[in-house]
C-alpha cells in the first residue's frame, strides 16, 4: 500500500484547489457498515441475493477455493520477501527478479502472456525517470549564491523547477491564521516568507500554548499552517528555521521528504503548482533584505504587542535556479491472462502490486505484507482458476491477473495499464485488487476472520451486492467498512492500484487486513504473516472473482456515474467560459472551450476536461466532482464529497 501524503501542503492545494484531486473525498455511499463476528450476518446482508451460481446443484467453485492454502501461499512468499529479492524496489534488481519468478508461475500455470510485442508476453515493459533534487541548485539574493543543502532544502519543488523569472518575496509573519492570533493573509499567487517557531508573550512563554503545533519542528509545524497558506494561495513559500541549530536538524526533522528520490514517466508534462524550500535564519533574513538581528527585532516587536505586527522589510529581487537530475529506466508490471467462454470478450481483474521499498541504508526491507501477501494471493487465484479450466469448468468471462510495479511510488504501474490498457477498460468488468492482507490488526486481534473492503459501493451497486451475498455463502467472515467512511482520515481508497481503475469507472473491491507497526518498516517480514487467515480471505475473494465471471449480466456502474451521450451546445459553453470565485472557499475556477469540450481550471492548477451530462450539469468522475449551471444567473454550484458551493462569474 503505497504512504499517504504527508506533505501537509501538498495537501492544502488539493483542498483549495478542489479540481486537483490529489486525495479527493468521494460523493458515494456514506455508509459504514458494523462489522460481525463469523458466521453471524447483518441486516444488510441477510436478504442480500445469492452470488451467481449458487442455483447451480453443483458449485463447481468449492474445490478450487480450497486449493488456496496456508502452505502454498507461504510457499511463495517465502522466496519473494526473502532478503535475496532485495526489497523489490521499482526498477532495481529485487523487482525484476520477482517479476521473472512471477512470469514464470503464469506460464507454469498455463496462462497467457497477453502483451504484443514485448520480448517477453507475459511483461508490459515502460520507461520512467528517477527524479532528484541536483545538487547544484543554488538561490541568489543580491548579488550572493546561497546553494542546496547547506543554506536551504527543497521540500517541494513545483513550480520553482526551471523558473527563471526573478522572485519577489512577501512577508507573511509566523504564517499563522487563529482566532487569537492570525497573520494578515497576503494577495494570492505571491511569493511568501514564512517564520517558523511561534511567537513568544512578555515572559518568553509560547504565545499560543506549549502544545501549539506552530512551535513544534518538522512536518506537524507545517501542517498547522495548512489555514493561513490555503487562504494566501502562495505561487511558492519560504519557510525560515528559527535558529541556526533548528535549521541543522532539517535532514531529521524531514527525512520523509528530503533525499527521496522520485519516480515519474518520461512523457510526463512538467506539473508546476505550489514550491515550498525551508531556509536557514541567514537566507531568509537575505530573502526579506534585513539580517538575522532584523528578524530577532520583529520578533521581539511581536512579543511587545502581544499580536501581529506588521514587518518594515524590505525584500529583496531573489533568482532561484533549482534543478533536478533524472535518469531514465525501464520497468514492468506483469500480466497473466485466462481467456474465458461464452463472454471471453469481458474481462475481470484481478491485482496485486509486488513492488515494495527496497533496501535503506544497508537494511532489506522485505514487503512480506505490502505487498507480497498480495501477490502470492494473486499466483495462488492463478492456480485455483488455471486448474478449474483444465478441468472443464473455466470461467465464462476471461480473467487478467495483474501484477503491478510502482505502487509504493504513486501507483505508477497500474496508472501506466489503465492509460496503456491491454485490454479495452471499456470491457473491464471489474477489479479485485489484493494488498496487505497476511496479517491480523490491533482492532481485530482474538475477534476471528475479518477483512476490510474498500470501495465495492462506491460506484457499482451490483458489485457490493454480490460480494455481501458471496459473502454470506461461503462460511462468512466479519466484513469491516471502516476505511470505505468517505471521511476516512487515512485516505485507503486512494492509496492502492484499484484506484487507477475506479478514476476510469470501472467497479472496484480493494481487499486489505489494515495497518500495523510494521507497515513500510524493515521488519515487515514472513515470520509475521497469519497464513490460516490469510488463505481464508484469499478464498473469499476467489468466489467473489468466481460469482463476477460467472453470472449472466456483467456488474454494471450505477446509473449516475455512466456517460449520457449528451452534447452542450456552442453558445451554451460560450456562455460558461470566464472566470468564477465563491464567497465560501478561497478559490477561483476558470472555464474555457476547447473545441466541444469544457475545460476547468482552478488557481494554480492544471486544467482538465468536464464530462456534459445534461443541460448545464457536467461532472469529473475522478474526483467526483459535479457542476451544475445556474440557468438564469452567470453563477454555478460545485459538488464534491458533499460539500455545495456556489460560485458567481467575475
Amino acid at each position: 500500500m503505497s504512504k499517504p501524503l504527508y506533505l501537509a501542503t501538498a495537501l492544502l492545494l488539493a483542498s483549495a484547489a478542489v479540481a486537483q484531486p490529489t486525495v479527493p473525498t468521494p460523493a458515494g455511499a456514506t455508509k459504514v457498515k458494523t462489522k460481525h463476528k463469523r458466521g453471524q450476518a447483518d441486516a444488510a446482508t441477510t436478504t442480500a441475493p445469492m452470488a451467481a451460481g449458487a442455483a447451480s446443484a453443483t458449485d463447481y467453485s468449492l474445490p478450487y477455493a480450497a486449493s488456496i492454502t496456508p502452505e502454498g501461499l507461504k510457499t511463495d512468499l517465502d522466496v519473494l520477501a526473502s532478503d535475496a529479492y532485495e526489497g523489490r524496489e521499482t526498477g532495481k534488481k529485487g523487482q525484476k527478479m520477482a517479476a521473472d519468478y512471477i512470469a514464470k508461475a503464469f506460464a507454469a500455470d498455463g496462462l497467457a502472456g497477453p502483451v504484443q510485442g514485448s520480448d517477453n508476453p507475459y511483461l508490459q515493459h515502460f520507461t520512467m525517470n528517477r527524479v532528484s533534487i541536483d545538487p547544484a541548485s543554488a538561490i541568489q539574493v543580491g548579488g550572493k549564491t546561497y546553494t542546496q543543502g547547506k543554506d536551504f532544502y527543497v521540500l517541494l519543488p513545483g513550480g520553482l523547477i526551471g523558473s527563471t523569472a526573478p522572485l519577489k518575496p512577501t512577508f507573511a509573519g509566523y504564517g499563522i491564521k487563529e482566532a487569537n492570533y492570525s497573520d494578515a493573509t497576503p494577495a494570492p499567487g505571491g511569493d511568501l516568507v514564512v517564520l517558523l517557531g511561534q511567537p513568544l508573550n512578555k515572559t518568553g512563554q509560547p504565545l499560543l500554548g506549549a502544545t501549539s503545533a506552530y512551535g513544534a519542528s518538522g512536518l506537524p509545524a507545517l501542517t498547522a499552517r495548512t489555514g493561513a497558506l490555503r487562504a494566501a494561495r502562495p505561487k511558492s513559500v519560504f519557510l525560515v528555521a528559527p535558529t541556526a541549530a533548528a535549521f541543522a536538524q532539517t535532514p531529521k526533522d524531514y527525512a520523509q521528504l528530503l533525499g527521496q528520490e522520485q519516480l515519474e514517466f518520461t512523457d510526463q508534462p512538467t506539473q508546476g503548482g505550489l514550491g515550498i524550500v525551508l531556509v536557514s535564519p541567514a537566507l531568509g533574513a537575505a530573502l526579506l533584505g534585513t539580517t538575522p538581528a532584523g528578524l530577532t527585532k520583529y520578533e521581539k516587536g511581536v512579543t511587545a504587542a502581544g499580536k501581529p505586527i506588521a514587518g518594515e522589510f524590505k525584500p529583496a529581487s531573489t533568482n532561484v535556479q533549482l534543478k533536478q537530475k533524472k535518469e531514465p529506466f525501464t520497468t514492468e508490471n506483469v500480466l497473466g491472462y485466462l481467456e474465458g467462454g461464452d463472454k471471453k470478450d469481458e474481462v475481470v481483474v484481478v491485482s496485486a502490486h509486488y513492488d515494495h521499498l527496497g533496501i535503506k541504508d544497508g537494511v532489506v526491507y522485505n514487503g512480506a505484507d505490502d505487498d507480497g501477501s498480495g501477490t502470492v494471493s494473486v499466483l495462488a487465484m492463478a492456480r485455483a482458476f488455471t486448474q478449474a479450466k483444465k478441468d472443464g469448468h473455466g470461467p465464462r468471462r476471461s480473467i487478467l491477473f495483474l501484477a503491478n510495479v510502482g505502487e509504493e511510488e504513486g501507483l505508477l504501474g497500474s496508472q501506466y495499464y489503465t492509460d496503456h490498457p491491454i485490454f479495452p477498460l471499456a470491457n473491464t468488468v471489474t477489479d479485485l485488487n489484493i494488498d496487505m492482507v497476511g496479517r491480523v490488526d490491533s482492532l481485530h486481534q482474538g475477534k476471528g476472520d475479518y477483512l476490510y473492503l474498500v470501495g465495492a459501493d462506491r460506484l457499482s451497486t451490483e458489485l457490493n451486492t454480490l460480494s455481501e451475498a458471496t459473502n454470506q455463502q461461503y462460511q462468512p467472515i466479519a466484513l469491516d467498512y471502516k476505511y470505505n467512511a468517505p471521511d476516512d482520515p487515512e485516505h485507503i481508497y486512494e492509496r492502492s492500484d484499484h484506484y487507477n481503475f475506479a478514476k476510469h469507472n470501472v467497479p472496484i473491491i480493494f481487499y486489505t487486513s489494515g495497518l500495523h507497526p510494521q507497515y513500510h518498516k524493515a521488519t515487515d517480514d514472513v515470520a509475521l504473516i497469519d497464513f490460516p487467515a490469510m488463505a481464508r480471505r484469499d478464498q473469499l475473494i476467489f468466489h467473489t472473482a468466481w460469482a463476477v465471471a460467472n453470472r449472466d449480466q456483467r456488474i454494471l456502474v450505477d446509473e449516475k456515474f455512466r456517460a449520457t451521450g449528451f452534447v452542450p451546445s456552442a453558445t451554451d459553453l460560450d456562455r460558461y467560459v470566464g472566470t468564477y470565485a465563491s464567497a465560501q472557499i478561497p478559490l477561483k475556477v476558470t472555464f474555457t472551450k476547447d473545441g466541444t469540450t469544457l475545460k476547468a481550471q482552478a488557481t494554480g492548477q492544471p486544467a482538465f476536461a468536464l464530462e456534459p451530462v445534461s443541460q448545464g450539469i457536467f461532472k469529473f468522475d475522478q474526483a467526483q466532482i459535479r457542476v451544475e449551471f445556474d440557468p438564469a444567473k452567470p453563477s454555478f454550484t460545485l459538488k464534491q464529497g458533499g460539500g455545495s458551493f456556489v460560485f458567481t462569474k467575475e
